[in-house]
């Protein structure tokens, strides 16, 4: 018997005893239970997309371009960014890819797995690309302002990793150990930028694990910074700020304001007809557990004139940092309904977001208990939860105003002519459809006004937020299988460079990054002869 086969049969029962399992019951490549065991085959996938990878020529004297390439929770994100920093090549662009081999938040078996792996493939690129390591880097001493701006990161992180589990708890033991981590990356990542100029730098999300830091350093050190986020079949990018809470919609928006009226009415029709498919739940992230109705057998359907609270997911990347009028969720929502109740009659609906009914969109922030611990069994607040049948847009048209956080409902509502309020940086916040006080004594006031009926539509509202819905539903999401996420790797991994590069979303991307201009810009100017067309009809 070889080697090989008695180490098999010296493996612990179980272990041995899930090997066969596979073997009998072989799962699809990329689902999410499995991802993280499937990272050695993502990256041996990868080596064999890189082979048949052409390699640039630098033909551009601008400064570098910064890409960072570090493990991310075992996802084949570093491949994602190694394969842009090849596109930027193959445009003549000088690239070099920061590797980040600072384990956050502490070393560990995944987090090392993946640096052996990185390491492997970007020795395979040292002919090609400078490798800046970022543990070799000679790291900058901490300034005044650091621990205020890590504490936040903090916060966000341990919020993200535990689902909203752990709201301000940035000052546990485990948000010192995070603390710790992430002054170690900034004080090097400044190193870095002392010492290389670059062009620009393009990063992960820029709000969790270790990506923060590195806008931190870059914006101290006045270099741009583009930021990355997907979803399934959907990537987003930010060319200046945060992709996920998409900075750059304002930028478009004013862009687009200036086209002529006929150009206008299409965009606007095109947004009607992409929230209808959303309301019927017939769009593509499908995120309503059932289709309008005009049943009033549910509680909530029953109410007329209510004052509608959407949730956002707390633990969300679009939802991160987002506070500013409130400590936090738990804080917004108590204090608005407490408001509601003692100086208005009207119901109030707080909506569990339907997104939360999907075993990775659950949070563990149960905004229903806290209502009860706080209020009892007030019969005017109604709480529409996450598996309830309940039409998010059979809400709304029942509404007398609409108090989101930072979501799209705000867009939406505003849109149907509702009166809106929100409480959190949301990047329409300016955008003049909805009010957006600056502090919270503010938010207050207008809110006394609303629930009396005394806030009027803002000029215009309806068609800045047709406007808006059009620009982000309809261009900034640039639907592709070019992702970090496990089951779009292994779609695009297996075609050829010539492909993948080929994509008009990748090359938008690229363009989108580069020439510093907004994705959805990009992706409206390639597809506004497609929409010049009537809608068709949602029946049918």
């Amino acid at each position: 018997m070889s080697a090989r086969s008695i180490s098999k049969f010296m493996q612990p029962p179980r272990r041995l005893a899930r090997r066969c399992l596979r073997k009998l019951k072989p799962r699809p490549r990329g689902s999410l239970e499995h991802y993280t065991e499937e990272f050695d085959d993502a990256a041996r996938a990868f080596e064999k997309f890189l082979r048949r990878c052409p390699r640039g020529r630098v033909i551009d004297s601008r400064p570098p371009v910064g890409i960072v390439v570090t493990p991310w929770v075992s996802t084949p994100g570093p491949w994602l960014f190694i394969t842009l920093a090849l596109g930027l090549a193959e445009r003549g662009r000088r690239v070099v890819l920061i590797w980040d081999d600072v384990a956050y938040p502490t070393p560990g078996h995944d987090v090392t797995r993946q640096n052996r792996a990185i390491a492997r493939i970007l020795d395979q690129l040292r002919d090609s690309f400078e490798i800046a390591r970022l543990s070799q880097e000679q790291a900058q001493p901490p300034r005044a302002d650091d621990d205020a701006a890590l504490h936040k990161l903090v916060d966000q992180n341990l919020i993200w990793w535990t689902r909203g589990a752990k709201i301000g708890m940035a000052d546990s033991t485990d948000g010192q150990i995070a603390h710790a981590s992430l002054r170690q990356t900034l004080g090097l990542a400044r190193g870095l930028l002392a010492r290389q100029q670059f062009d620009y730098l393009v990063i992960t999300s820029g709000v969790v694990l270790n990506s923060g830091a590195y806008k931190i350093a870059a914006h101290q050190a006045h270099v741009r910074v583009a930021t990355y986020d997907a979803g399934f079949g959907v990537i987003f990018i930010s060319t200046d700020g945060i992709a996920t809470q998409q900075h750059d919609i304002p930028r478009a928006i004013r862009e687009l304001a200036r086209a002529d009226t006929t150009q206008l009415d299409t965009m606007r029709a095109k947004a009607r007809y992409e929230f209808e498919l959303r309301r019927v739940g017939r769009d593509k992230q499908s995120f309503q557990v059932t289709a309008t109705q005009n049943s009033t057998q549910n509680s909530a359907l029953a109410l007329q004139d209510t004052i509608v609270l959407p949730l956002s997911l707390e633990w969300d990347g679009a939802a991160l940092g987002s506070h500013y009028l409130f400590e936090n969720t738990v804080d917004w929502v108590c204090s608005t309904v407490d408001f509601c109740l003692k100086n208005s009659a009207r119901p109030i609906v707080v909506r569990q977001h339907p997104g939360e009914r999907v075993s990775f969109g659950n949070s563990k922030l149960d905004i229903r208990a806290q209502l009860t611990q706080r209020f009892g069994a007030e019969p005017r607040i109604v709480f529409v939860g996450k598996h309830d049948l309940v039409n998010t847009y059979d809400l709304l048209a029942r509404a007398a105003i609409v108090l989101p956080f930072v979501s799209t409902v705000a867009i939406e509502a505003a849109a149907l002519g509702k009166i809106v309020l929100i409480s959190g940086l949301a990047y329409y916040r300016d955008l003049g459809f909805v009010y957006a006080p600056q502090t919270r004594a503010e938010y207050f006031q207008y809110l006394e006004r609303g629930v009396r009926d005394a806030l009027p539509r803002l000029p215009n509202q309806e068609e800045r937020a047709w406007l808006c819905y059009y620009v982000t539903q309809c261009c900034n999401f640039a639907w592709t299988d070019f992702t970090a996420q496990p089951s779009d790797f292994w779609k695009w991994v297996g075609k050829s460079p010539a492909q993948v590069f080929g994509d008009d979303v990748f090359q938008d991307v690229l363009t989108a990054c580069d020439e510093n201009i907004p994705l959805a810009l990009l992706r409206h100017r390639r597809r506004f002869d497609e929409i010049k067309n009537p809608a068709p009809s949602i029946s049918g």
